[in-house]
């Protein structure tokens, strides 16, 4: 349907997740595609961007963020793992025509000094 194409990230993901992953996954899994969509909210530079708009360097630098303000690697890890799926679904759909999430790595360990800088307002 054309009007897809002008969902932003975090509306096409939503109808993703309500469309086709809520009757193919357990509650338990759903409840925390849910949460990971809820937590991606909070982040409008990428939700509220259209999906055709986000690239590799977009949701890197989400994760990034995430690391800078304190997430466990497992919630980081499981916010890539939506974001990635959902294009994944989108490439075997032929709306995307290259992998590029593929490209798309965990944010090494982020030192707790540079996290107390940024939550402090310090540049670093």
């Amino acid at each position: 349907m054309m009007k897809d194409r002008m969902d932003t990230l975090a509306q096409a993901i939503d109808f993703w997740l309500k469309t086709y992953k809520k009757t193919s996954v357990k509650t338990a899994t759903y409840d925390r595609l849910e949460t990971s969509l809820k937590l991606l909210q909070h982040y409008p530079s990428i939700s509220d961007a259209y999906w055709m708009n986000v690239y590799a360097k977009s949701i890197q630098a989400l994760l990034n963020l995430m690391a800078l303000d304190g997430y466990s690697d497992s919630t980081i890890k499981k916010m890539r793992d939506l974001v990635c799926a959902f294009y994944k679904y989108k490439l075997a759909m032929c709306d995307i025509q290259y992998p590029f999430y593929t490209l798309v790595k965990m944010p090494r360990n982020c030192p707790k000094k540079l996290v107390e800088g940024y939550i402090n307002g310090r540049a670093n």
